[in-house]
């Protein structure tokens, strides 16, 4: 790999880095020269089957000092001839219980490497399936492609309880749309919820859903591009074939609570091309932090809304549920329980007063982790009879919501679901001080549309004086409302329908500019005149 620049500095190394552990990291070998220009050029050379290192994400980094301080930089956007090997190549370990590792680029365009354990996916029989996929989708492409196919699928391709499955059930049960097909892994929980609709339900990684994404004139899901197919696999050509798909973004919630611009911005790998919201605010923060533009997006409403209801409703539950943290991806056990978060609700869940307040007023609570820590769950425990741990793809969170009384989370989108049933929120913010979390578009505590709490104190205060006056919400937090739900009718699923064949024509253009113009060579030229245009800058 080569690496330019004009900035005077001095290069002291070159570091892989573990991520989020500043203790471990490598010396990678490298040759440095300058050319006749000025330009410092870096060359390194690193094959991933060689490295010594253990099960997570590494990255990439420049050491240098610069004017007479030293800083770590980067390594980012490599050049053409680096993305094409990287995305062609089978890397080492396809069999199960083995280790797998490769060289792959982030949402961010910094170089990276992975190792983990290899999954079922890996194996010989995902790579066959693949390629009879692909060669049966272009043998007969004239047949595939005037199905005019639409593809949807949800969380890993595992669950069908968001809303992309409201929104293919909406369009199947109102005949709205013929080739609208659902995407998910054979024998999930979540299946049977598909038993109505089995002609248009694919299984994961099958032959058929090699095709039919190859077919699909655009997906519309309510995660990233990336759950279509194998998660956090980074193999090439299915891979960037998803990529280059147009999307149409139903979200998981709502903006709001936590910044990520970083992940969905105009320009990422993770953008779309038609963002679906449900307020003319929500509409506001999309263009103001993410550059997207009026005819991008669209105010609609989340589909799953048009079945949330309170009829429900158990009497006397809580429902405790955080987000995620980047951070924490990949991280072995025995470091998660080592983490503030682990510890912050630990302690909630083992607060006496807390487990007290539960048994004196015989209130049932359910503990929930979001589905990206779900296999932390068995992690935490508590003597109190009254909580329950819930196992991701054991329960809907959907039912969760509707039958619970009140809801304990930090910045989880899940949060938007109880407001708009009109239900209380406690929002515990124990690590608020944690320079690691992304801030919020919101003013806290102003804009909040529920009580904040800091330490389990507070919490536990909050929670008694929600017991005693049987749940009920807030007026201050009633009368904010209306300023963040543009619609409270049950036809979001249409609105997003309509919004979709008004912006079709858009999304199917596949013509050939349109070809030339997403191919790895013209990105890597504009890359270069970008690079071109900065050392002119400097």
């Amino acid at each position: 790999m080569r690496v330019s620049s004009r900035t005077i500095f001095s290069l002291k190394g070159i570091i892989l880095k573990r991520r989020n552990d500043e203790n471990s990291e490598i010396n990678i070998l490298y040759n440095s020269s300058m050319d006749r220009h000025g330009d410092t050029n870096v060359k390194f050379e690193v094959a991933p089957d060689s490295l010594e290192i253990d099960n997570h994400y590494w990255d990439f980094y420049l050491d240098i000092q610069q004017s007479g301080r030293a800083v770590r930089k980067r390594i980012k956007n490599p050049g053409y001839f680096v993305i094409k090997k990287i995305n062609k190549k089978k890397y080492s370990g396809h069999h199960e219980k083995e280790d797998i590792i490769y060289p792959y680029i982030t949402v961010k365009k910094g170089l990276s490497i992975c190792k983990r354990r290899a999954t079922e996916y890996d194996s010989n029989k995902y790579y066959r399936r693949e390629k009879i996929g692909v060669i049966l989708y272009y043998l007969f492409k004239w047949y595939w492609d005037k199905k005019q196919i639409w593809i949807t699928y949800e969380k890993f391709s595992m669950t069908a309880q968001d809303n992309s499955y409201y929104f293919f059930r909406y369009c199947k049960e109102n005949k709205l749309k013929k080739n609208i097909y659902y995407i998910i892994k054979k024998g999930s929980q979540d299946s049977l919820n598909l038993q109505d609709f089995k002609r248009n339900v694919i299984d994961f990684m099958s032959v058929k859903h090699i095709i039919f994404l190859y077919a699909s004139k655009f997906i519309i899901s309510s995660e990233s591009r990336a759950h279509a197919y194998i998660w956090k696999e980074n193999r090439g050509l299915i891979r960037r074939k998803i990529l280059d798909k147009k999307h149409v973004f139903l979200q998981h919630g709502v903006l709001g609570l936590k910044k990520v611009d970083n992940l969905f911005k105009k320009g990422n790998t993770n953008d779309t091309d038609l963002f679906f919201v449900s307020s003319d605010r929500e509409k506001e923060i999309l263009k103001t932090n993410f550059g997207y533009t009026d005819d991008e997006i669209e105010v609609s409403g989340l589909s799953r809304w048009d079945y949330l209801e309170n009829s429900k409703r158990e009497k006397n539950s809580i429902l405790v549920m955080p987000t995620w943290r980047d951070w924490l991806d990949g991280v072995p056990e025995e470091d998660f329980i080592k983490t503030d978060f682990y510890h912050n609700y630990q302690e909630l869940i083992n607060s006496p007063m807390i487990t007290d307040l539960l048994s004196k007023y015989n209130i049932k609570l359910y503990f929930c982790m979001h589905p990206r820590l779900h296999s932390y769950i068995n992690c935490f425990n508590s003597n109190s009879s009254k909580i329950s741990f819930m196992k991701f793809g054991d329960v809907r969170i959907n039912d969760l919501i509707m039958k619970s009384s009140l809801l304990i989370t930090d910045y989880s989108s899940v949060a938007w679901d109880m407001y708009y049933l009109k239900k209380p929120i406690v929002f515990y913010h124990a690590d608020f001080n944690n320079h690691r979390l992304p801030g919020s578009y919101l003013n806290f505590p102003d804009e909040l549309f529920g009580d904040i709490c800091f330490n389990i104190n507070c919490l536990s205060k909050k929670l008694e004086d929600y017991i005693k006056s049987n749940f009920e919400e807030k007026k201050v937090y009633q009368n904010k409302r209306e300023g963040y739900f543009n619609y409270v009718d049950k036809k979001n699923s249409l609105r997003i329908y309509n919004g979709i064949v008004k912006h079709q024509h858009r999304l199917i253009n596949d013509s050939l500019m349109v070809i030339i113009k997403n191919s790895d060579l013209v990105k890597a030229i504009r890359l270069n005149i970008y690079r071109w245009k900065n050392s002119i800058r400097k």
